[in-house]
């Protein structure tokens, strides 16, 4: 439920069109060009999508409806979540407790109070173990087990062992941690760069 390239999304409220300032914020990330994503819309309680000329391109039949981020967007139907496709074919049925927008090709989910990873395809990629799972970047996402954080590569792998009291994305070639307050830096291999220091 972050952000992607160029897209400002707006949300129409039934009967009224009135726009939420609060939601229409830009979405940022790199790339090349590609076809404007569909934006949400609440039409009568249920939630669809507009194109760029405001024509109804997936109707609204959802019960919440996220931004899309690489092609996909989070679903909610019957109290579940889910996602679809950009022409709203479902492509992840909604099966989960929680789902977040995806990055880096998956998507962190939540079932049976655990959180784990699917695909672009909706296939599960790493199976729900964790407390929490944040999202990818730079293909590292922080995870919680038990009280503490570690971070996990795109295999699942646990490459910074849970460990400290937090995390953060990692941002050019390291991850931030904290420790009893102090704040220290690992590194992609999960080496630690800077010991947690006040």
């Amino acid at each position: 439920m972050r952000r992607a390239t160029g897209l400002v999304f707006a949300c129409a409220l039934a009967w009224c069109g009135a726009v939420s300032a609060a939601e229409a914020e830009s979405q940022g990330a790199g790339g090349g060009k590609q076809e404007p994503s569909p934006q949400y819309i609440i039409l009568a309680r249920r939630y669809g999508y507009i194109d760029q000329k405001g024509k109804v391109v997936i109707e609204p039949q959802f019960e919440w409806g996220d931004r899309f981020a690489e092609d996909r967007a989070a679903i909610k139907l019957e109290g579940h979540y889910g996602y679809i496709d950009k022409t709203g074919k479902i492509i992840a049925k909604p099966e989960y407790e929680a789902g977040w927008e995806f990055s880096q090709g998956l998507a962190s989910v939540k079932k049976n109070g655990k959180y784990g990873y699917i695909d672009t395809n909706g296939t599960l990629a790493i199976a729900p173990q964790y407390d929490f799972g944040g999202r990818f970047a730079e293909d590292r996402a922080r995870v919680k087990v038990g009280d503490f954080w570690g971070f996990i590569d795109k295999t699942g792998k646990m490459v910074v062992q849970p460990a400290y009291d937090e995390a953060w994305d990692f941002q050019d070639g390291l991850g931030r941690i904290q420790s009893a307050g102090a704040i220290g830096y690992v590194n992609a291999e999960g080496q630690v760069v800077w010991k947690p220091t006040e």
